[in-house]
């Protein structure tokens, strides 16, 4: 009996761990991702890097960042994954109609 409550605890510490290291890794990727998306928003609202601030707006079922929102220097971007296909590294593509090129009214 008490072979399979220690199996049974294994287990559960070992799923435990698993989820840790996926979660660990989704951060990892959503920060590369974050990364990435604020060299481009600043290219695109002409604004310096560290002036633009990058917030996630939707996350699919894994933790993973599908849409970004840049804001900097009064202008905003919408970011969104071109590419469904999570194998491949991510395609991001700038949202054009939700370029505002005007001061923030939100």
């Amino acid at each position: 009996m008490q072979l399979r409550n220690m199996s049974a605890l294994f287990l559960l510490a070992l799923s435990a761990g698993a989820c840790a290291t996926s979660a660990a890794k989704t951060s990892q990727w959503n920060a590369a991702q974050i990364s990435e998306i604020r060299k481009r928003a600043a290219f695109a609202l002409s604004c310096d890097a560290e002036d633009v601030e990058i917030t996630a707006v939707h996350r699919d079922a894994h933790g993973r960042v599908r849409t970004l929102r840049a804001v900097g220097c009064d202008h905003k971007a919408t970011y969104v994954i071109a590419d469904g296909n999570s194998k491949s590294s991510p395609q991001w593509m700038l949202d054009a109609p939700r370029l505002s090129v005007s001061a923030l009214n939100q």
